[in-house]
């Protein structure tokens, strides 16, 4: 998994508007993205809301602007496609800033060496701290400080062994985190009926194999009930 640096605020704005003009699919767009990135934007720095610096700001698509996650997905799907064309046994899925690579162990290192230049050109550069390789088998031509036992794919947490204990912890750190946020957003103020909603919706998928399972997933269903009862846990407030 690669992950952009700052890139919402670093991608090239001629990429994106080259992108827009450039392709009929999107000219419905043309006019709008003229408006938000074909000038100058100022851009503010807050402190306890207060305005204490602003500058000028000629790349990117701020954050909070409801038309920047779809500009910034067109400013770099070309280069996406692109890569594919050029790496046919590799696969590539993105969201926003975050592009996840699959390819055969001894090729990973040279299509993600591909991606990150392909990602410069558009002015994002690539977070090397974030980096991280999840190898299923056979030696990877990737830095081993970058090769891990479980990665972040698109949000979810992914393992070699699907019963690791990461996961069950990385579940369960998603879970308390919601759990704060939504008792810092005037979580009071809601009935309780509704609170029981918002948790039903916002809660991790958690994985129950279904009581009538065929026997061969009998051990896989024990294993897991003392997981799925930790991370219940803790949305539902218990230890």
């Amino acid at each position: 998994m690669l992950d952009g640096r700052n890139a919402y605020n670093a991608i090239s704005r001629t990429a994106i508007l080259s992108a827009v003009y450039g392709n009929t699919t999107w000219s419905p767009l043309c006019r709008v993205t003229r408006l938000l990135l074909g000038t100058e934007g100022l851009v503010g720095f807050y402190e306890k809301g207060q305005l204490v610096h602003s500058w000028k700001s000629t790349r990117g698509v701020r954050q909070g602007m409801v038309l920047g996650p779809v500009l910034f997905s067109i400013g770099t799907i070309a280069t996406l496609r692109q890569l594919e064309s050029s790496f046919p046994n590799a696969s590539f899925t993105a969201y926003l800033d975050n592009v996840t690579v699959a390819a055969p162990p001894g090729m990973l290192g040279q299509v993600c060496e591909a991606t990150s230049r392909a990602m410069r050109a558009l002015g994002i550069d690539t977070n090397e701290d974030k980096t991280e390789v999840l190898n299923r088998e056979g030696p990877v031509d990737m830095p081993a400080e970058y090769i891990r036992p479980f990665a972040h794919v698109l949000g979810a947490g992914i393992a070699n062994d699907t019963e690791s204990e990461l996961i069950t912890q990385f579940v369960q750190r998603k879970a308390e985190e919601t759990s704060r946020l939504f008792r810092a957003q005037l979580w009071e103020l809601h009935l309780r009926n509704t609170q029981w909603r918002l948790l039903s919706v916002s809660m991790p998928r958690v994985t129950f194999p279904p009581a009538d399972a065929p026997p061969q997933y009998e051990q896989r269903r024990v294993v897991r009930r003392p997981r799925h009862r930790g991370v219940l846990g803790v949305i539902m407030d218990r230890t």
